[in-house]
């Protein structure tokens, strides 16, 4: 299916069906202030004749007048849904066309320390989350990043991230269904953890019989006493006992009350948000087994959740100026509240935890698939823990556009353990590096990545591209760059897993002696380990390290040409060392020389 002719398709239909529904809110507009102009004309007369047909008319126009009221906000509800929907479909047209602004890129996930999500542009604007990201809760937001700086996982359970994908991926309208839900719900950054953290409280109102006692006989009480106040005419002295004994009662017990309902008052919202995606999740039947536990589990949580919706928006009522104090002054209101709540809690512990769990997992996949549905010309990638090799054929890096990205095939441990790229400025060298590193890390993520062919090594990745300085922590750039190798060295001497090395101009923050010196011992360095990788570098006198290291170190290099008055570039990787240069054709060319 193509992407862009789905997202076009879906936004005709609804922007027909907004602007049908624009039309009907305006006419619902109209016949409500009619029939309210119509109410107050026959309140008139009814006050003016007194008569038993004039207020029957005033009873049946109030009703149509309610009707009108209702109708018109059902209809606002619906057309602002669709609304949102109309915005979702522009979003991922602009995805499809690989502008993908409009989505949260992960800016406050951006670390310098990370092993390799800063160097290969995991996170922040124009980022691979960025790209990815399609999570409508905190959670799935947290677990996606998550599973992006630390994607690694066993050859099998890669291929079950696979089949998620692929089995959602095939089906769009579920994907926006649930997208549509979950974006129009409500949910504060604290409301899982308060929720979670009341679901493990001990229960301080069922356990205290006399609360359960008090919650029947004091309501009778007051009901009681305000029907022989009705026969009596005149206030009866038992409702102000009736309000003594509610307040004392209330007042005791006021601080596990606030608590309740900080934790699980609060929390109505994302409850209506977590039951209506448990619906949708619910409602599709799958054929892989992950996704068909989801929606058994979805499907099983449903009743109970609905009843938990109803007593968190009812609890959540207290709330009202009007309602919880009337309500709380003669019925116990507080403790009948909490009575319920502690009897469902203690009957379902385990259950609400799992429903989100499953709602988490589908959230990640449905990111995953959305972005697979968006990349129909995309891969999977085949994984081989059998050997430490990559092979790429005609790869390219996934945050290029499909028609700009210029595609190249590698063999990163088949003849030799390393590539040694030289090349001069703006070859393509870091862009290549990263196509390694970033369609590895989205292999084993499980979506499918712009190659014709992948196979791909279960390996750890370092890597040194972008060193940060801090002038806060008095770290220079040298410095930093400096720890960023030790940790490599470090992690690598770890020989009971392989890795994958990725540097960028090592030691590019010292003279050009030492730098040749020291990439050179870095090199020898990584090929006494269990490692594969590949060094970038400006200094051509290292190509000797292919002969002296040979079967594990080869030349390859990016070509820069000199075309009449400007610099022409293929990007294209190719074997052997290189022979140009370009940055003095680059300042003559922009008048710096």
């Amino acid at each position: 299916m193509n992407p862009f002719e789905y997202y076009s398709g879906q936004l005709s239909v609804k922007e027909t069906r907004a602007n049908t529904l624009q039309k009907q809110i305006n006419n619902l507009s109209t016949l409500r202030l009619l029939s309210g102009c119509v109410l107050l004309v026959i309140v008139y007369f009814a006050f003016k004749y007194d008569t038993a047909p004039f207020w029957l008319a005033v009873t049946g126009s109030f009703i149509a007048f309610l009707y009108t009221v209702k109708r018109h906000g059902g209809f606002k509800d619906k057309h602002k849904l669709v609304l949102l929907n109309i915005k979702l479909l522009k979003d991922e047209l602009q995805a499809v066309e690989g502008n993908h602004s409009a989505f949260l890129a992960g800016k406050e996930l951006m670390d310098a320390s990370h092993p390799y999500s800063y160097d290969l542009d995991i996170f922040g604007d124009g980022s691979v989350f960025q790209m990815l990201c399609r999570s409508v809760t905190h959670s799935g937001y947290k677990a996606l990043a998550q599973l992006l700086q630390s994607p690694y996982a066993s050859a099998e359970e890669i291929a079950q991230r696979q089949a998620i994908v692929k089995e959602l991926s095939s089906n769009p309208d579920l994907l926006q269904s649930f997208r549509i839900t979950g974006a129009a719900g409500e949910e504060g950054v604290k409301d899982r953890e308060h929720i979670l953290s009341w679901m493990e409280l001990e229960d301080s109102f069922i356990s205290k019989p006399y609360l359960k006692i008090a919650s029947v006989v004091v309501p009778l009480a007051a009901i009681v006493f305000f029907v022989l106040s009705i026969m009596q005419g005149t206030f009866h002295l038992g409702l102000l006992l009736v309000l003594v004994a509610n307040w004392t009662i209330l007042g005791i017990h006021s601080k596990d009350i606030k608590r309740n309902h900080l934790l699980v008052g609060r929390s109505a919202k994302l409850i209506d948000k977590y039951d209506s995606l448990l619906r949708v999740i619910a409602s599709s039947d799958f054929q892989n087994e992950m996704l068909q536990r989801c929606s058994v589990a979805a499907k099983k949580s449903l009743a109970e959740i609905m009843q938990f919706r109803k007593l968190v928006n009812l609890f959540d009522s207290r709330a009202n100026g009007m309602v919880g104090p009337l309500m709380n002054s003669f019925f116990l209101f507080d403790i009948y509240c909490l009575l319920k709540l502690e009897k469902w809690r203690a009957q379902n512990r385990q259950l609400l935890s799992a429903a989100f769990d499953y709602v988490d997992i589908f959230d990640v996949h449905a990111s995953l698939a959305t972005y697979a549905f968006n990349h129909p010309a995309n891969n999977y990638p085949a994984i081989n823990p059998e050997q430490t090799a990559i092979i790429a054929k005609d790869a390219k890096h996934p945050l290029i556009s499909a028609k700009a990205a210029i595609g190249n095939d590698a063999t990163i441990g088949i003849n030799e353990r390393f590539y040694l790229l030289t090349g001069a400025n703006m070859t393509g060298k870091s862009t290549f590096i990263r196509t390694i590193g970033a369609n590895l890390v989205l292999s084993y993520v499980g979506v499918p990545v712009p190659v014709a062919a992948f196979t791909v090594p279960l390996v750890r990745i370092y890597t040194a591209i972008r060193i940060s300085d801090s002038v806060q922590d008095d770290v220079s750039y040298f410095k930093a760059e400096l720890n960023r190798l030790q940790r490599i060295m470090h992690a690598i001497k770890d020989e009971t897993q392989p890795y994958l090395i990725l540097l960028d101009e090592p030691l590019r923050g010292t003279n050009s002696t030492d730098k040749q010196q020291g990439t050179r011992s870095i090199v020898e360095r990584l090929i006494a380990h269990h490692a594969i990788g590949i060094v970038a570098t400006h200094d051509t006198g290292l190509c000797d390290l292919e002969q002296t290291h040979y079967g594990k170190i080869s030349n390859y290099h990016f070509e820069s040409r000199v075309e009449q008055d400007h610099l022409g570039f293929d990007y294209k990787l190719k074997a052997g060392c290189s022979t140009s240069n370009n940055a003095t054709v680059l300042m003559r060319l922009m008048d710096i020389i």
